[in-house]
Formats: C-alpha cells, sequence, structure tokens
C-alpha cells in the first residue's frame, strides 16, 4: 500500500490506487502543521510536525507528534521543546520502540522581542515509545539548516542531509551533511562550501552498501553536481551534470556508474 501526505491529510491507498481511508482532523490547521508520517514497527503511524496552538513564556511553537492507527484513532498527541522555536522534520523508529526526532531549535536565546536576530539549528531529539521526551543534542550551524532527507546506514547510524543558508556579506547556500549516532549524538559534519560551493541545494541521496554517501545538488540553471563521500565524511568524488532535468532520486550501480531519477 502507498502512505500519502497532502497538506493537512493523511491517505492510505491500494497497490492498485483505491483509496482505503482518509484522515483530515488529526490537527488545528490554524496552529499546527504536519512535516512527515511514518509507519511503525507495530503497523501504527506517527505524523510529527509543528505546533504555535499552546505558547508559553518565550516558547512560541513546540515539537508535536501524534501517534494514530489505521483507521485514523489518535493513541496520543504530545507536544515538547525548550526554545523559542521547535519544529520537526522526520522520526524513525528504533528497534528498541523508541523515537529518533530530526528538527531545528532556536538557541541562542531570542525571544519574541528580538526574535529576527535569531539562528536555526539542527536538534535531534530521543522520544520513548510513548512520544515522551528524554533528551536533545543541538549541531550548531551558522545560519540555517533546512533537513532534506534521514537516512539510515547498517552499521546504526544516520545520515541528515540538509539545505542550508548562512550569510558572509551575500545570501549564500550549500549543503549541509551531518552523521550521528543511533542515539543523537554527533560523529561529524561536511559543508558545501569546503568543496567550493556557493549556491548549492541538494536534491537527492541515497547510503551505498559500504556505507559510503551520495548526493546530487542544485548548482544553477540546469546544472547539478554529484558528490560522493566516505563513511567517515572525506570526500571522495565530484563532478559536474550540464544541462539536466531535476533530479530527485540517485543511485549507484554494481559497476560503479552513477543513476538517478529525474522529473
Amino acid at each position: 500500500d502507498l502512505l500519502v501526505m497532502a497538506d493537512y491529510s493523511i491517505l492510505r491507498l491500494s497497490s492498485t490506487g483505491d483509496l482505503l481511508w482518509k484522515i483530515d482532523n488529526l490537527v488545528d490547521y490554524t496552529f499546527e502543521t504536519i512535516k512527515s508520517v511514518t509507519e511503525l514497527n507495530d503497523g501504527n503511524y506517527l505524523a510529527i510536525g509543528t505546533s504555535s496552538k499552546y505558547p508559553e513564556a518565550n516558547i512560541k511553537s513546540k515539537y508535536m507528534t501524534i501517534k494514530f492507527s489505521k483507521n485514523g484513532n489518535v493513541f496520543w498527541k504530545k507536544y515538547a521543546g525548550t526554545t523559542y522555536y521547535n519544529g520537526a522534520f522526520f522520526a524513525l523508529q528504533k528497534a528498541n520502540g523508541n523515537f529518533l526526532m530530526i528538527g531545528n531549535a532556536e538557541m541562542t536565546g531570542v525571544t519574541q522581542n528580538n526574535y529576527w536576530d535569531g539562528k536555526s539549528n539542527y536538534s535531534i531529539v530521543n522520544m520513548n515509545e510513548n512520544g515522551d521526551f528524554q533528551d536533545e543534542n543541538y549541531f550548531i550551524y551558522n545560519g540555517s539548516a533546512s533537513a532534506k532527507c534521514m537516512l539510515p546506514t547498517s552499521d546504526g547510524c544516520y545520515y541528515l542531509v540538509a539545505s542550508s543558508y548562512y550569510t558572509n556579506y551575500v545570501q549564500t547556500s550549500e549543503s549541509y551533511i551531518v552523521k550521528i549516532k543511533s542515539d543523537g549524538t554527533f560523529l561529524w559534519d561536511r559543508k558545501g562550501s569546503n568543496d567550493g560551493e556557493y549556491y548549492a541545494t541538494p536534491n537527492a541521496a541515497m547510503v551505498l552498501k559500504d556505507n559510503s554517501l551520495i548526493i546530487i545538488s542544485y548548482l544553477d540553471y540546469d546544472n547539478y553536481e554529484i558528490k560522493e563521500f566516505s563513511k567517515d565524511g572525506a570526500l571522495s568524488k565530484s563532478f559536474k551534470l550540464s544541462n539536466y532535468p531535476t533530479p530527485i532520486a540517485i543511485d549507484k550501480d554494481e559497476k560503479g556508474r552513477y543513476i538517478f531519477t529525474s522529473k
């Protein structure tokens, strides 16, 4: 079957395209947004996103997690966050049933009076199987990093691939890769500006069999760049493609040939 998130609705389609069910009452449209939905080990679902429905002193928005059944029955809906702004992108369930959630957190001490001075940093949140907040790790980035995808490796780690923006006299964008352990702690990161990127945003990424990472990023016009990194973060290969259509998936075959699917 296929699970589809469309704006504020969640749909499940059969393999032949028939609508099995639709849920459109999980969130308050005025204050809450869903960013992704994950199928869990028990066959139920976890939706995550951001809520500004219940603001507190110097906390404008919070992480939101919702566990619900195939029939749309909500088991729990919970909120967490300690900084001025908290927003979630992805969540994965680990083998022990607990969750690892990826988001952004504003942690430079801003309040509602100087919010525009803030910077959005990566946040890795550990939650137990009931959705209760356990701990949080922050990765400081001098700008704003927006997660594109979260990819598990066969050795129990995760790659976070992001589009990131910072100001260096002018607004600049680059790819930003962070590798973390299964507990959400930091292993290494790599910024695209280290490789000469000036205006680049990742389109797709894939973990290869040896746990190396391959990404393809937009550069300008119809030009893209493929980069391959070792599992330790070293850049091993890089080359540009000119006048190609927009890629949405990237992979590499057993003969070392790169393959991508485009729009």
